[in-house]
C-alpha cells in the first residue's frame, strides 16, 4: 500500500515550489523597489520591475520544481 506522503508527494512539491518562488519574487520586488526609491533618478520603471518579477518567478519555479521532488522523496 502507498503511504499518504508518497501519494501526495507531487502536491507537496508543487505547493513548496509555489511558496518558495513567491517568497523569492517578493524579496526581489522589495529590494528592487527599495533601490529604485533611494535614487533621485529612477533606474527602472514599474513595468520593468513587474516584468523582471514575472521572469524571476518563472525561472525560480523551474529550478525549485526540479529540486523539491527529490527532497520530498528522500523524506517520504
Amino acid at each position: 500500500m502507498m503511504d499518504i506522503t508518497q501519494k501526495n508527494a507531487g502536491t507537496y512539491s508543487l505547493i513548496a515550489t509555489i511558496i518558495y518562488s513567491s517568497m523569492l519574487v517578493l524579496i526581489f520586488a522589495a529590494l528592487s523597489l527599495a533601490v529604485n526609491h533611494l535614487r533621485d533618478v529612477k533606474l527602472y520603471s514599474y513595468v520593468d520591475i513587474v516584468a523582471w518579477m514575472l521572469f524571476f518567478f518563472i525561472v525560480s519555479f523551474i529550478v525549485f520544481a526540479s529540486i523539491w521532488p527529490r527532497i520530498i522523496e528522500k523524506r517520504a
